[in-house]
């Protein structure tokens, strides 16, 4: 795994999606990781790269990040994932612990090897409109009983979507101005 800065991933993906699409090939998609206190939250975007979906969660087993690495191992091949978006909730500053724990899951699974080629960067958490969460919790799919219906753990499960998202429609939307 090697890190790549927000823009340039976002940049060099966008043209080789556009390409593969062309082609009628099997275009690329991103996956979205949250690191949160008992578990990872994980999604994946489309392969037009503009959209995200949820894709479930990984418990954690103390610092044991084998399970993770096996999803990804999973993942990877199945919907041709070329990079990881990692939600970061200070993502300029990695300062607090909260970064730290993030910073540090990301460099555990840069160390096991097993994902030469995969490029991955961090995204500001803090970025997410809360009305975005919002409207997401009330998707009239969730049956009533559903335990997503309960707002802060709804938004702790799909963490990774609302970050796969934010960062999709950020650039986006200044890719769409540069071209305009």
């Amino acid at each position: 795994m090697k890190y790549v800065r927000p823009y340039t991933l976002y940049m060099s993906l966008e043209k080789k999606a556009i390409e593969l699409i062309k082609n009628d090939a099997i275009g690329i998609q991103l996956l979205g990781l949250n690191v949160l206190p008992h578990y990872f939250s994980i999604s994946i975007s489309n392969p037009y790269i503009d959209g995200a979906v949820h894709h479930g969660i990984v418990e954690m087993n103390g610092r044991n990040i084998s399970k993770l690495t096996n999803v990804f191992q999973t993942l990877i091949p199945k919907y041709n994932i070329e990079a990881a978006v990692i939600g970061c909730p200070d993502a300029k500053n990695m300062e607090n612990l909260e970064d730290v724990k993030v910073n540090s899951v990301a460099y555990a699974l840069c160390n096991t090897g097993k994902f030469e080629g995969l490029k991955f960067t961090y995204w500001d958490t803090t970025r997410i409109d809360s009305k975005f969460v919002e409207w997401m919790s009330k998707d009239p799919n969730l049956p009533d009983d559903h335990p997503d219906n309960n707002l802060e753990d709804f938004h702790d499960r799909f963490s990774s979507v609302y970050t796969l998202q934010s960062y999709l429609d950020h650039f986006g939307k200044m890719a769409q101005r540069k071209d305009d």
